[in-house]
């Protein structure tokens, strides 16, 4: 998963307020279809430490994502992958 996070952030300024927010949706979408909750966390309070978020509102976005990865795949579509 690291090295997802390295690829994801290829081409991105991090300083930048888009690129950086973008980076962080990008990285919430892979976590959200990881299926161990021990990972899930992991990587969730990696994130919160590297950008100084919260780690409710990472939480919060990532049920959204998973959310709509279950609506997605309810009607028969697989969830898109970066991979």
């Amino acid at each position: 998963m690291s090295f997802k996070f390295l690829y994801l952030r290829r081409g991105k300024n991090l300083q930048d307020e888009g690129d950086r927010l973008a980076y962080i949706e990008e990285v919430l979408k892979e976590i959200a279809k990881l299926s161990k909750a021990v990972e899930k966390d992991h990587y969730l309070r990696q994130l919160a430490t590297e950008f100084s978020l919260s780690l409710d509102a990472l939480k919060q976005q990532q049920q959204i994502y998973l959310s709509e990865n279950k609506n997605l795949q309810s009607r028969g579509s697989p969830a898109k992958s970066l991979w």
